[in-house]
């Protein structure tokens, strides 16, 4: 079946999902929105028949040019590359801008 071309963080809410962390506030805050929705951090795509793809974490998107690109996919791709055996991206900050 076909899939959303959309990727989005992957929430969830229901009586299943925690209430919070156990005595930490901060990191509740920071998981469970206003509305109740825990934010999982993990990417993802829906198909037409509700199953959810994971495809990777928002702290490893990258944006540039209004765009998002996640470092799964430009593995994935250069490893296509028949001189490419192996390949693994790092983070290097630029404070330039």
């Amino acid at each position: 079946m076909g899939q959303c071309s959309t990727v989005g963080e992957i929430c969830a809410k229901s009586y299943g999902v925690m209430i919070g962390y156990h005595e930490n506030t901060e990191a509740t805050e920071a998981a469970i929105d206003d509305n109740n929705w825990l934010h999982t951090g993990d990417l993802g795509m829906m198909d037409l028949r509700g199953f959810i793809r994971v495809t990777g974490r928002v702290k490893d998107m990258i944006i540039r040019g209004r765009e998002n690109h996640f470092p799964a996919e430009i593995e994935s791709a250069m490893l296509e590359y028949p001189a490419v055996n192996d390949i693994y991206g790092v983070e290097i900050h630029d404070d330039s801008n």
